[in-house]
């Protein structure tokens, strides 16, 4: 009865979102992010992702900063126009980097890392629509892209370049339209 309640809440003639409307997500459990979305079409919908963290950390004649970002332009492409479940595939690039910075009193002295990756990815997911106004969803996937890090110590500079395949997933994304 618990299961069956949610999908009733649902309007039995309501379609997906329509066309022009837009949202706005929050990833609560695979990172950082927060989006801005557009429904292009009942089974197309493209927005993009951003995310940023900051932290520092001080203690025993040493500071610590770290700082990351994320932004990840994004197309999911939903495999039914409507419906309380909707399967869909995504696809999108991302540029994505982290800063270190450490200083300290004694003999390690300053030194500091950064890394830059831009790239593609591709994955799957599902979201659930208990409400019209209200999609639950979550999606998994891989990405590569070329990756830049350059790390100084003083005043020796080391610059390395690649590349990086990797799995992603992201956690429970909660979506309102409005």
């Amino acid at each position: 009865m618990l299961a069956a309640a949610p999908a009733a809440a649902q309007d039995a003639d309501a379609p997906g979102q329509p066309s022009g409307s837009t949202a706005i997500s929050l990833d609560v459990g695979g990172g950082y992010a927060l989006g801005l979305w557009r429904q292009l079409s009942p089974r197309t919908r493209a927005g993009v992702e951003v995310g940023a963290a900051i932290s520092r950390a001080e203690g025993e004649g040493r500071e610590q900063d770290l700082v990351n970002f994320a932004v990840r332009p994004t197309v999911k492409l939903f495999s039914a126009a409507d419906g309380a479940l909707r399967p869909y595939t995504l696809v999108g690039v991302y540029a994505e980097g982290f800063g270190q910075n450490v200083e300290s009193g004694g003999a390690g002295g300053e030194y500091s890392t950064t890394s830059t990756e831009l790239g593609a990815r591709a994955g799957v997911g599902l979201e659930w629509m208990p409400v019209r106004r209200l999609a639950v969803g979550g999606h998994v996937g891989v990405r590569g892209g070329y990756l830049r890090t350059t790390q100084e110590n003083g005043s020796d500079e080391q610059e390395l370049t690649g590349w990086s395949a990797s799995t992603f997933t992201s956690g429970i994304v909660l979506t309102l339209f409005f």
